[in-house]
């Protein structure tokens, strides 16, 4: 009973130590008001170079680094959304050797859709924004 009682105490005390560091960064304009990255831009192309790779980025009109696919899905077809960071999205490389689409070819049978929601530079803590 004495060890919950001081772990809430702990608890409450972390809690009020977040809100006071929340309150002083925002004293000093932080964090700025700009929204939260929750996707791509729709249709967007652009080729990425740098001293690593080489590779071409391109989105539908969800935002998506995935192939146009109709917001109704079709009967007897699975959708896996994956949600992740530039690992998912697949930084680096073309969108046909991204992860989940090395998945799609492996399951073969066309039914099963792994849609790319990756988002690179966010972490775990923001990828339901993503999901949302």
């Amino acid at each position: 009973m004495r060890i919950l009682k001081i772990l809430a105490i702990n608890m409450v005390a972390i809690i009020a130590v977040l809100f006071a560091a929340d309150g002083l960064l925002a004293l000093f304009g932080y964090p700025a008001n700009e929204p939260f990255k929750t996707g791509h831009r729709p249709d967007a192309a652009k080729t990425y170079r740098n001293i690593e790779f080489e590779y071409r980025f391109v989105t539908n009109s969800l935002g998506l680094r995935y192939p146009e696919i109709p917001t109704e899905k079709p009967a007897g077809t699975t959708r896996i959304f994956l949600l992740g960071d530039s690992f998912t999205e697949g930084v680096g490389v073309d969108a046909h050797e991204t992860f989940g689409m090395h998945l799609e070819r492996h399951f073969g049978t066309g039914r099963v859709q792994f849609v790319n929601g990756g988002l690179g530079g966010e972490g775990p803590l923001r990828f339901w924004r993503v999901f949302h």
